[in-house]
């Protein structure tokens, strides 16, 4: 019965959604009538008591909820990885600025050398 009530409560969602004349937005409110009428259809009661004030939730399923983990860690190690390689990238280029200023330097103290030796020898 709950699953006939959901499918039966859903349809009616679904069918009112696709109408363009509501602006596909339907208020909880709404909802909450649909599950009440499908509820009164599904159990043929008369009585207009309301009932679960339109919860109509079902529990994901362990297979459900590890399937969502899965995917949720799957996400993480995807993005820790393309961090990685954004860490890596830019420490390449710290090498080589790291580089490039080293052997500036050592051309700068080559010539600062070369003036000294001139200097001396003048």
């Amino acid at each position: 019965m709950p699953f006939q009530l959901q499918d039966t409560a859903s349809a009616e969602i679904l069918e009112r959604e696709s109408n363009a004349s509501y602006g596909n937005i339907i208020r909880n409110v709404e909802r909450n009538l649909i599950f009440q009428k499908a509820y009164q259809e599904v159990t043929t009661s008369k009585k207009k008591r309301l009932h679960g004030n339109g919860y109509m939730a079902v529990y994901p399923t362990r297979r459900q909820l590890l399937l969502k983990d899965f995917n949720n860690r799957s996400m993480t190690e995807q993005q820790i990885h393309e961090e990685n390689l954004a860490i890596e990238e830019s420490l390449g280029k710290l090498h080589d600025h790291m580089a490039r200023q080293d052997a500036e330097q050592l051309e700068e103290m080559a010539t600062f050398m070369q003036e000294f030796e001139a200097q001396k020898e003048a």
